[in-house]
């Protein structure tokens, strides 16, 4: 019953633990982005790039100002929140894993009566050559009639190509950074699971709150493409006796 408790009461721990870190990372990603955004918006201000033809489109416009800042605001938040959890998780796997590697002593191991093993397993295909070698010195007719009968038995060759990678494994390496191999691996498989919540969090605010911003402001560059540089060559057209006049 206390082991059950101490799983609870750990579990616990790390969840309030990631908590913790998903709004520390998420208010100083937010906070950055805020900054950063009010920036650009000013810069942006000045230059004249939310100018427009007319007083609807201008006030349209205007509201964008305050809107995309606090769009990428929160949605950072969420990205930086994640990025926090995501760290910390990979943390707790590779302590996990280096701690479960030591406890193994894999200097315990022979990596010599391991490689002889292995080494002494045999696909179908191998052993069937060796059993018409007992009557037929001629191995390679033998291989093609091993590779012959396993086709018609319907036997999948995926099985023995299994087999003979495993014969080549060199397992003199087997210790050399196994640590860190192992780890990595554990925790880019994690890492495949957070990188769809990042696509969800990006396609849920692009989508969903910035497709108005973004489709504005390809309008507003379609129009002055195609309207004020038509407007600035007529303008350019005009004779100087006409301007005094």
């Amino acid at each position: 019953m206390n082991n059950l408790n101490n799983f609870f009461n750990s579990i616990f721990a790390f969840g309030s633990e990631l908590c913790i870190t998903f709004f520390i990372y998420g208010f100083v990603g937010s906070m950055i982005t805020l900054i950063w955004s009010v920036f650009i918006i000013k810069r942006l201000n000045r230059q004249g790039k939310f100018n427009r033809p007319n007083k609807v489109w201008a006030f349209a416009a205007g509201i964008t100002k305050f809107y995309v800042p606090v769009v990428c605001m929160v949605m950072m938040g969420f990205f930086t929140g994640i990025y926090g959890v995501n760290s910390k998780v990979n943390e707790k796997i590779e302590h996990t894993v280096h701690t479960a590697i030591d406890v193994m002593n894999l200097n315990n191991i022979s990596m010599d009566n391991l490689q002889k093993h292995l080494n002494g397993q045999r696909s179908l295909e191998q052993g069937l050559v060796l059993e018409l070698g007992k009557n037929n010195g001629d191995v390679h007719a033998n291989t093609i009639i091993a590779k012959s009968m396993l086709r018609e038995l319907g036997h999948p060759r995926e099985i023995d190509e299994l087999v003979e990678k495993i014969q080549t494994v060199d397992f003199s390496k087997f210790n050399k950074g196994l640590h860190f191999g192992v780890s990595y691996y554990a925790t880019d498989y994690v890492d495949s699971f957070f990188w769809v919540a990042y696509r969800f969090v990006l396609s849920f605010f692009v989508l969903g709150f910035l497709k108005l911003p973004i489709l504005e402001v390809i309008i507003f560059t379609l129009y002055n493409r195609l309207f004020a540089t038509k407007v600035k060559a007529r303008a350019s057209t005009v004779s100087p006796s006409v301007v005094l006049s």
